[in-house]
C-alpha cells in the first residue's frame, strides 16, 4: 500500500465531514437549467450542438480556401510561375502560352494520378522528379533563348519539351499499370 493510500485510510473521516452544502448543489442545478446548450435540428431527429455546426463550417471554409489557392498556383502557366512577363511572351510566341497552359495542366493531372496510384510506394517518383527537373531546367534555358532571339525553332523545342513531360508521365503510368497487373496475376495464381 502506498503512502497516499495509507494517508487516505487514516484520514477518511476528516474527508467525509467537509461536504459541499445543499445550497451549492441547488445553485448548480439552477444554472444548468437556465442555460441549456443551443442545438440545431438534424435530419433523422438528432440534435447537434451549434458549436459543432460552426466547427464544420469553418473546416469547410478552410478546405475551400486551400483548394482555391492550390488551383491558383498549380494551374498558372509556366511563364507566370517563373515570374517572366506574359505579355512579352504573347508578343513573341502567342501559341506558346496556350501550349504552356495545356501541358502544365496535363503534367499536374498526370502527377496527381501517379501520386494517387501509389507511385511513391514503388520508388517511381524520384526518377520522375529528377527527369522533370532536367526538362524544366532545359525549358527555362529555352525560354531565355526565346527572349533573346525570338526564333520559331526555339518555340517548337519548348513545345516539344512540354510534350516530353507528358510522355514521361504517361510512360510511368503505363509502367505502374503493368506492375499492378503482374501483381494481380501473381496473387491470383497463389490462391
Amino acid at each position: 500500500m502506498g503512502k497516499l493510500e495509507e494517508f487516505i485510510q487514516q484520514h477518511r473521516a476528516e474527508f467525509d465531514e467537509h461536504e459541499p452544502s445543499d445550497q451549492l448543489w441547488q445553485k448548480l442545478a439552477t444554472q444548468l437549467d437556465a442555460a441549456p446548450p443551443k442545438l440545431t435540428a438534424r435530419p433523422g431527429g438528432r440534435q447537434v450542438p451549434i458549436t459543432r455546426v460552426w466547427q464544420m463550417a469553418a473546416a469547410f471554409a478552410l478546405l475551400l480556401m486551400a483548394t482555391v489557392l492550390l488551383q491558383y498556383y498549380w494551374l498558372r502557366p509556366a511563364s507566370q510561375q517563373a515570374g517572366l512577363p506574359t505579355n512579352q511572351l504573347e508578343q513573341i510566341a502567342p501559341e506558346l502560352i496556350e501550349a504552356e497552359q495545356f501541358y502544365t495542366q496535363q503534367v499536374q493531372l498526370k502527377r496527381a494520378e501517379l501520386l494517387s496510384a501509389g507511385a511513391p510506394g514503388l520508388g517511381l517518383d524520384k526518377d520522375v522528379d529528377q527527369e522533370l527537373g532536367r526538362l524544366d531546367a532545359a525549358y527555362q534555358e529555352l525560354k531565355q533563348d526565346l527572349y533573346r532571339t525570338g526564333n520559331q525553332e526555339v518555340v517548337d523545342r519548348m513545345i516539344q519539351n512540354l510534350q516530353f513531360r507528358t510522355d514521361l508521365l504517361n510512360r510511368q503510368l503505363e509502367t505502374l499499370q503493368r506492375v499492378r497487373t503482374l501483381n494481380r496475376q501473381k496473387n491470383g495464381k497463389q490462391i
